[in-house]
C-alpha cells in the first residue's frame, strides 16, 4: 500500500463544501427512466430488469422523483425513527456522495473540464474538437463520481454484520440503467433506481434487508463501471493519483477495486512449522512462497519473483485425512502474517466459505464472483485456501453435478487464467484435499504445484510426533513419563529446516512408476537427456499414453523449474533491516535479487532439475489419476462382494 504522503488526503472541510448537495439527493432525487426496449416487454426475470422503466400513461418518458429518505422511513415496523442498521447505511450513503462529488469535482478542474465548461457558455462557444472533448470528460467525470460513490458504500458495508447479511438471499436482477451524462445526472439516474428499487422490488422487508439490497446495488453500479472503463477517455488525471480519506483506510486508486478494510483476515490458529512433523517438501515451499509474497512492491503493483519465476500462485496439497493438511495451512498463514506485520503490510487471509454453493438460480457463481474480488486489492499481501477441495470443485461432468457446482468452477477457471487473472504478484492460493482425482480435470490443470501432505514416513518422524505429544508432560512433571530415549537420537533433528530442494531431490531422477519408465526409455533411446529434443519426444510419448496431458501441464513444469532456480534464501538482515531491500525501489531490488540468482545458478545443473521435475511432475499427475480408478475399482468389487453375500445368505434362508 502506498504511504500516507504519496496519497492526496481528502479532508473532512474539504467533503463540508459538499455535504448540502449529498443531503440534497438523500432527500429528493429526480429522473426521467427511459422505456424498455422493445425485446423486454414479457414478463419473467429478463422483464425484472426493466420494471422501473416502465413508460407513463402518455407513452412519453417524464420526469420522476423520489426521496430515499422517505423510503427508509418505512422499512421496519418503527414509524417514528429509522432502525439503526438503515440510519448506518444512510451516513455511509452521504459520505460516498461527498467523496464522489469532491473527487469529480477535482477530476474537472485537473483535467481542464472546468474550462470547457465556462467556454460552452453562449457567446463563446467551442470548437467541434472541443466539444468532442467536453462530452468525454464529462462522461469520465460521471464516471469517477458513480464509482467512487459506490467504493466507498460497499467499502463500508462489506463487513458490517456480515455474518447477518450473508445469510439473506435477495434476487437481484442488475442495474436497469446508468446513464453517464455528467455527475449530476449520473448521480440522480444511479439513486434514482437504488431507491426505486427498496421501495418497489418488493423484497426489501426489514433492516438488513436494506443493508443487503444496498450492497448488492451499488457493487452492481461497480460492476457497470468497470464494463466501461476501456471506452473512458482523458482518466489519466483521476488514474494516475490515489487519494486516501483522513482518519481513515478507504483509498481510491483510479477504478481498482479496492477493499482495503472491506474484507478483514479470517482469524486462524497461530501454528509455527516447528509444530508439523513430516512433510518436509510442503513446509519449504510454503516457507518460500511466505518469503515470495512479501517481496511484493505496492508502489507500482509488481513482484520480481512473479517475474523472475519463483512464485507459484497456484498449489494443491494432497494427502489422506489426518496427515497434517489443515495444520499446513494455519502455518504458512502465520508466516505471511509475521513478515507482513515485520514489515507494516496488510495481510488477508482469505479461505472459501463454507456455504458457497447456492440454491438460488445463479446464487452459486455469484458468490464465487465475490469471494474473488479482495483478490483483486493491490494493497494487501492475500492467502486464500480452498481446504477440501474435493466437495466444490468435484468434477462437472460427473452425474449429478448441479448448475451451482458448474457456475462456481466456471469462475474459478476464468479468475485463475485469462483475462480475469489479475495478479500482480501479491496473492497466492493453496487446495487442499484428500481426494484429488475427484476435483475437477479443468481446475486441476491449473494448479501449478502438487504437494504431497503424508505426515509422519519415517522412524525419525514418528519419534518426533511422540516427543510433540509427551512435551506437555514433561512441562508438568519430567517424571512422569519414564520411558527410554532413543539412542543417540536428537529429538526433532529430522524436522530442520532444509535450505533447498535439491537437498530432498539429490539423486531422485528416474521414473518409478512402470509406465512412465517405459515412455522415458524410449525418449532417451532417441536423445540424450540433456538435449532439448529429449523433453519434446518425452511430452509427446506421454501425451500418446495420457490424452489429458497438454501444453498447460508443459508450462507448470516450466514453473516448477523457475521454483528450482529461484530457490535461494534471501538474506535474513534484509528482513531485520528493511531498508537494505524491501524500502527500495523496484529497479534496486531488482538488481539484488538477481545478484543472488546468478550466484545460485552456479551450483545447479539445469539439465538435471528440469528432468526432475518433469517426472516428478508427470508421475504425480499419473499417479492421482490412476488412485482415482483404483479406489472407484475397489468400490465396485466391495459393492459385488457384498452383493454375492447377500445372495448367498439369501439362498442359505430360502427352505428346503
Amino acid at each position: 500500500m502506498q504511504s500516507n504522503a504519496q496519497a492526496l488526503p481528502i479532508t473532512e472541510q474539504q467533503l463540508t463544501q459538499q455535504t448540502q448537495r449529498a443531503n440534497a439527493f438523500i432527500n429528493s432525487t429526480k429522473w426521467t427512466p427511459a422505456p424498455p426496449p422493445a425485446s423486454a416487454q414479457g414478463g419473467g426475470r429478463d422483464n425484472a430488469l426493466y420494471k422501473f422503466r416502465l413508460p407513463t400513461p402518455t407513452g412519453q418518458p417524464q420526469q420522476q422523483e423520489i426521496s430515499i429518505l422517505k423510503v427508509a422511513q418505512n422499512i421496519g415496523t418503527d414509524s417514528l425513527l429509522i432502525a439503526q442498521d438503515i440510519n448506518y447505511v444512510l451516513h455511509c450513503l452521504r459520505q460516498g456522495l461527498r467523496i464522489g462529488f469532491h473527487l469529480s469535482a477535482l477530476y474537472a478542474k485537473s483535467s481542464g473540464l472546468e474550462v470547457l465548461v465556462q467556454q460552452n457558455k453562449p457567446g463563446i462557444g467551442l470548437s467541434d474538437t472541443q466539444q468532442t472533448e467536453f462530452r468525454a470528460k464529462q462522461v469520465t467525470t460521471a464516471a469517477v463520481a458513480v464509482f467512487t460513490i459506490a467504493q466507498f458504500i460497499t467499502w463500508q458495508l462489506d463487513q458490517y454484520k456480515a455474518s447477518e447479511v450473508g445469510t439473506i438471499n435477495i434476487d437481484f436482477a442488475g442495474i436497469p440503467e446508468l446513464a453517464l451524462r455528467n455527475p449530476i445526472e449520473a448521480t440522480g439516474c444511479m439513486l434514482y433506481y437504488y431507491a426505486a428499487y427498496i421501495e418497489k422490488s418488493g423484497v426489501v422487508h426489514t433492516p438488513l434487508d436494506f443493508v443487503k439490497m444496498t450492497l448488492l446495488y451499488f457493487h452492481g453500479i461497480i460492476d457497470e463501471i468497470k464494463l466501461r472503463q476501456e471506452s473512458l477517455q482523458y482518466a489519466e488525471t483521476f488514474t494516475q493519483n490515489i487519494y486516501k480519506l483522513e482518519e481513515s483506510e478507504f483509498l481510491v486508486n483510479g477504478f481498482e477495486l479496492l477493499r482495503n478494510g472491506g474484507q478483514v483476515s479470517i482469524e486462524f490458529k497461530r501454528v509455527s512449522f516447528d509444530d508439523i512433523v513430516g512433510n518436509r517438501d510442503a513446509k519449504h515451499k510454503a516457507q518460500r512462497l511466505a518469503e515470495r509474497l512479501i517481496c511484493y512492491d505496492p508502489l507500482i503493483k509488481k513482484n520480481i519473483f512473479l517475474e523472475l519465476g519463483g512464485l507459484t500462485t497456484l498449489r494443491m496439497g494432497r494427502g489422506k485425512p489426518g496427515t497434517g493438511k489443515s495444520m499446513q495451512i494455519a502455518a504458512t498463514a502465520t508466516l505471511i502474517a509475521q513478515y507482513c506485520e515485520m514489515l507494516d503490510i496488510p495481510f488477508l487471509f482469505w479461505p472459501l466459505p463454507d456455504a458457497i454453493v447456492s440454491t438460488f438460480q445463479g446464487g452459486s457463481a455469484k458468490n464465487m464472483a465475490d469471494w474473488f474480488l479482495p483478490l483483486r486489492d493491490p494493497n494487501k499481501i492475500i492467502y486464500a485456501t480452498i481446504d477440501d477441495a474435493e466437495n466444490n470443485l468435484q468434477e462437472r461432468t460427473r452425474q449429478g453435478a448441479s448448475e451451482g457446482e458448474r457456475g462456481l468452477i466456471g469462475v474459478f477457471l476464468r479468475n485463475t487464467e485469462g483475462a480475469y487473472a489479475i495478479n500482480h504478484g501479491n496473492w497466492a492460493m493453496d487446495l487442499f484435499t484428500n481426494i484429488p482425482d475427484q476435483v475437477d480435470r479443468a481446475v486441476f490443470s491449473r494448479v501449478q504445484d502438487r504437494l504431497d501432505i503424508n505426515g509422519a514416513e519415517t522412524w525419525e518422524d514418528y519419534l518426533d510426533q511422540d516427543h510433540k505429544w509427551i512435551e506437555k508432560y514433561q512441562k508438568i512433571d519430567p517424571r512422569f513419563v519414564n520411558m527410554k530415549d532413543p539412542h543417540k537420537y536428537v529429538y526433532m533433528s529430522a524436522q530442520k529446516r532444509i535450505t533447498s530442494l535439491s537437498d530432498i531431490y539429490e539423486g531422485k531422477i528416474e521414473p518409478t512408476e512402470e509406465k512412465i519408465r517405459e515412455i522415458y526409455e524410449v525418449s532417451r533411446r532417441q536423445y540424450n537427456v540433456n538435449e532439448h529434443a529429449f523433453f519434446a519426444q518425452f511430452f509427446l510419448e506421454v501425451q500418446k499414453e495420457y490424452p489429458f496431458f497438454s501444453s498447460r501441464d508443459v508450462r507448470n513444469i516450466q514453473t516448477a523449474v523457475d521454483t528450482r532456480v529461484t530457490d535461494f534464501d534471501l538474506p535474513s538482515e534484509w528482513l531485520e533491516r528493511p531498508e537494505l531491500f524491501y524500502k527500495k525501489n523496484h529497479e534496486d531490488k531488482r538488481v539484488m535479487v538477481l545478484d543472488l540468482m546468478k550466484t545460485h545458478m552456479k551450483n545447479l545443473s539445469f539439465a538435471e532439475i528440469r528432468l526432475q521435475e518433469t517426472i516428478r511432475y508427470v508421475e504425480t499427475t499419473v499417479r492421482i489419476m490412476d488412485t482415482g480408478k483404483e479406489r472407484r475399482t475397489e468400490e465396485l468389487v466391495e459393492q459385488m462382494l457384498i452383493q454375492q453375500e447377500a445372495a448367498e445368505r439369501v439362498t442359505n434362508r430360502l427352505p428346503t
